[in-house]
């Protein structure tokens, strides 16, 4: 591999979460160890820094649109329940416990 392939998997690697130690370890592998390697390792999570904060940020604002989503569907669940049981002689408990559920973990993702 040359430098630029090596450059390019240690990048690679920190954006999938692997560890500084696991950087180095590869770059001890291919024959660069030392101040190099660490020099190497910093500039490599350097570049990389911003797209992984935007990975992050991406995946934090989906789980907590998926718990509002969660909150809201277990919230009408749990209404719909209710109301049918007040309006009928069968009692929902389905409804209200699968609605219960749903909230629970909307808010549990959510928070």
């Amino acid at each position: 591999m040359n430098e630029r392939q090596i450059i390019e998997t240690a990048q690679s690697m920190f954006l999938k979460n692997s560890g500084r130690k696991e950087v180095v370890d590869f770059l001890a592998n291919n024959n660069i160890i030392g101040e190099q390697a660490e020099t190497i390792a910093t500039d490599a999570y350097m570049s990389i820094k911003g797209q992984r904060q935007a990975i992050i940020k991406t995946s934090d604002s989906k789980e907590a649109s998926s718990g509002l989503g969660s909150i809201i569907f277990g919230g009408i669940l749990m209404i719909g329940g209710i109301v049918a049981s007040m309006n009928s002689d069968t009692l929902w408990y389905g409804a209200i416990f699968v609605g219960l559920i749903t909230l629970v973990k909307g808010f549990a993702s959510r928070y």
